[in-house]
Formats: structure tokens, C-alpha cells, sequence
């Protein structure tokens, strides 16, 4: 393989990599913010709260854990049954203290308000919005995607000729 080709193909594999997962995040945090946003207006149900626990996400290579909350609630729409574990659409791993600050929130046994979809009334969330966090993640994605974009044109582009004649 030509030394010319070892090198693009290197570019063309971490822009891909860049791309891929720039587009990924850019997907789901639009998806997250649609959610919330359209939660704020979804009807309102009571329910109770069957368990509530902090879960540990382990970091890898070295990252140190992070932490998110589970609470498990159930309710009833016209009669059926419902049981979910969506607390909110901001789906990010946070420190111990904040996310046992919302498992404390939501108690087992807790009385709580549902607000469900009702075209999917099995999809429900009990902080309805959309989170800053959301936004941040747009933009990390977006810079993601540009930067591979920029990798790309610029490895592609054909190089202007140097004052030897030989392409940079």
C-alpha cells in the first residue's frame, strides 16, 4: 500500500469514528429534547412509587463511576395497568448526592403525579421537560460532526503544489 493511502485511510476511519458518533449524539438528544418538551403538556394521572434506588454506572479506563436514579412507579390509565421508570428525558449519569437526592425525592410508597403520552400512554415521565443538559450534548455533537467534516475536506481536497513542485 502507497504511503498516500495508509494515511487517508487512517483519516478516513477516525472521521467516520467522528462523525458516527457525533451524529448519534446530535440524534438522541433532539429526540430528548422533543420529549420534554411535548411531556409538558401530556395529561396528568396519579401513581405510586414501587421502589427507588441509585444505580452505578462503572467509568472505564480509569473514569470514575458515575451514578443515576432508578424509581420504579405504576398507575393506571382507564383502568390499565402502567409501570415505568422514567423519572425524565435527561438520560445523564450525575454524582451520588444528586442522584440520591431524587431517589429520596421519590420514595417507595410515595403518592406521585404521572404525566403520560396519550397516544403511547405507556411511555411516562414524573419531571416533564426538557433539560439544559440536552442542548450541551447537541453542541458537543455538532462539533463532532463539524471537525469530522473538516478532517475529511481537507484530507480530500487535492494539496496546492509547493515552491518544489511537489503536493503538500
Amino acid at each position: 500500500m502507497s504511503e498516500r493511502k495508509k494515511p487517508l485511510i487512517g483519516v478516513l476511519l477516525f472521521a467516520g469514528v467522528f462523525l458516527y458518533l457525533g451524529w448519534e449524539v446530535v440524534r438522541q438528544e433532539t429526540g430528548a429534547l422533543r420529549g420534554g418538551d411535548a411531556s409538558t403538556n401530556w395529561p396528568t394521572v396519579d401513581g405510586r412509587v414501587i421502589s427507588s434506588t441509585v444505580r452505578t454506572k462503572q467509568g472505564t479506563s480509569g473514569d470514575r463511576a458515575r451514578f443515576y436514579p432508578v424509581v420504579v412507579y405504576e398507575y393506571a390509565i382507564e383502568g390499565e395497568p402502567f409501570r415505568s421508570d422514567r423519572v425524565s428525558f435527561d438520560t445523564q449519569t450525575m454524582d451520588h448526592a444528586s442522584a440520591a437526592n431524587i431517589a429520596r425525592q421519590y420514595e417507595a410508597g410515595r403518592e406521585i403525579t404521572v404525566f403520560y403520552n396519550p397516544d403511547t400512554p405507556a411511555e411516562s415521565v414524573l419531571d416533564p421537560g426538557a433539560s439544559g443538559n440536552s442542548w450541551l450534548g447537541i453542541a458537543v455533537g455538532v462539533v463532532f460532526v463539524v471537525v469530522a467534516g473538516a478532517m475529511l475536506i481537507v484530507r480530500l481536497l487535492p494539496q496546492a503544489p509547493t515552491e518544489s513542485g511537489t503536493r503538500t
